[in-house]
């Protein structure tokens, strides 16, 4: 199992139906698949550190 930690971003962009926005969060990905915000495991395969940065959902061009 691959697992992604990106931690202590400045904000969180979620795409959830409210458009949640959250302050320092982590997301814990495995095996490509979001599982988890703001998890209590520390440790992960490959940690980056988002320290200063945004953390966005993909965007997507519809119109070509």
């Amino acid at each position: 199992m691959r697992s992604i930690l990106i931690k202590d971003a400045d904000y969180l962009v979620t795409s959830n139906e409210s458009g949640q926005i959250l302050r320092r969060a982590s997301l814990l990905i495995e095996d490509n698949i979001i599982a988890s915000i703001n998890p209590k495991v520390k440790r992960a395969d490959r940690v980056i550190n988002a320290r200063g940065k945004i953390v966005l959902p993909g965007l997507i061009n519809m119109h070509h």
